[in-house]
């Protein structure tokens, strides 16, 4: 009975394991947009060296995502000293394997984009900071109303994407002080 009840925590455990989890370091005391429309970004992976024909390159997509989200949110993306400064740090990315999220499922194969990203104004001082986890199992992260059916089967290229939009979209919600959604 009690190897049971173990073997039911432990599948709880692992079900309720989260996707993302994201953790709060400074809030904005206010929405940024209102602070500053102007933005610089900055993306940055430390300790990581980009092979030449290494297809996926989590710091262009990042980038490219982030400058749609607030091109979108209307910030304007400016270079000058006057801007707001947006640095995100990538500490750790694997776009996981499709065949194992196939094949296995329940997190098996999964993806995995650990980030933070921190808002400062024109004199460097920090006016925001948070980090996040995101994780792609194939069945468990459903977003931009791809179904988790159809994200399941998609390529080390299109999951990347994926999670970069995603990471982009929260780390503009908090800059507008909106709830980022788990």
């Amino acid at each position: 009975m009690i190897k049971k009840a173990q073997v039911l925590l432990l599948f709880l455990v692992l079900l309720v394991g989260g996707c993302t989890s994201h953790k709060i370091v400074k809030k904005p005391q206010c929405n940024l947009r209102t602070f500053n429309e102007s933005i610089n970004i900055d993306v940055t992976r430390p300790n990581y060296e980009q092979q030449e024909d290494e297809e996926i390159n989590v710091v262009r997509d990042m980038k490219k995502a982030l400058k749609d989200e607030l091109i979108s949110n209307a910030f304007d993306i400016d270079n000058t000293q006057e801007s707001l400064k947006l640095n995100v740090k990538i500490d750790g990315f694997t776009p996981g394997n499709q065949a194992v999220r196939l094949l296995v499922g329940w997190g098996a194969g999964k993806a995995v984009l650990r980030y933070s990203a921190s808002f400062y104004d024109q004199e460097d001082n920090l006016l925001g900071k948070f980090s996040d986890d995101l994780q792609f199992g194939g069945m468990d992260m459903e977003v931009q109303g791809k179904t988790k059916e159809v994200a399941a089967f998609n390529d080390q290229e299109k999951v990347t994407k994926l999670m970069t939009d995603v990471a982009a979209k929260r780390i503009v919600r908090f800059a507008l002080l909106k709830e980022l959604e788990d």
